[in-house]
């Protein structure tokens, strides 16, 4: 009987004590998620209704809506007594260190998608043009540059014959006249098409003793 006694007044103690501070912390908890909830939502409205792209919402929303429980979590467990500064200490620690960590990433990632350019994914295209430019210098053959430049492009295993390749002159610049050519290839062998070009047109102006020029200064010393 004095057991019984004590729980019981061990009970009322307790609910005494803490029924108010447990009820609270519910009422916390639940008011918290739910405002958590509602920014997360006007968050996700205010992005539809803005310029930012659709593939980046999904992440800043998520990072939202982490921290905001997080810190609704901390509050609560603060409403307990429960020392939040080291909990506080280790979050900032681990958030910074993940922050430094991925900033290369992150930066890339955001510089690619937020920016207002177009990503172009190059393998899905069927078939495409690599553009390519060869400077040669003005005391050369424009004709000769030009046979050298498709008769590579015909070597090259990946270029297709149709559409045919060609060769312009692009620019005359200031120390170079700029031919342009766009062999055309299928789009998985875009990379494949441009460095081979790139390699062998320059060992063929070489072998056969066309120039390709680089920007110079002369200086004339008066006497």
């Amino acid at each position: 009987m004095f057991e019984l006694e004590s729980i019981q007044e061990n009970l009322t103690n307790f609910i005494t004590t803490y029924g108010l501070q447990v009820l609270g912390a519910i009422a916390a908890l639940i008011i918290g998620l739910w405002l958590v909830g509602y920014i997360t939502r006007v968050a996700r409205k205010a992005f539809d209704r803005s310029k930012l792209d659709k593939d980046l919402q999904p992440f800043l929303l998520s990072l939202i809506n982490v921290g905001l429980k997080v810190m609704v979590l901390l509050a609560v467990a603060g409403m307990f007594g429960i020392e939040t500064t080291s909990f506080i200490a280790v979050f900032s620690a681990l958030a910074f260190a993940i922050g430094i960590a991925l900033q290369g990433s992150l930066g890339h990632f955001a510089s690619g998608v937020v920016t207002s350019n177009v990503i172009t994914n190059i393998s899905g295209q069927g078939i495409i043009g690599a553009e390519l430019t060869f400077g040669i210098s003005y005391n050369d053959s424009i004709d000769q540059a030009r046979e050298i430049i498709l008769r590579v492009g015909k070597e090259c295993p990946t270029i297709l014959d149709d559409p045919a390749q060609g060769v312009v002159v692009a620019e005359l610049g200031d120390s170079s006249v700029n031919l342009a050519t766009r062999p055309f290839c299928k789009s998985e062998h875009y990379w494949d098409t441009f460095f081979y070009m790139q390699e062998n047109v320059k060992k063929a102006f070489d072998a056969e003793g066309v120039s390709i020029p680089f920007p110079q200064v002369d200086v004339h010393m008066d006497q």
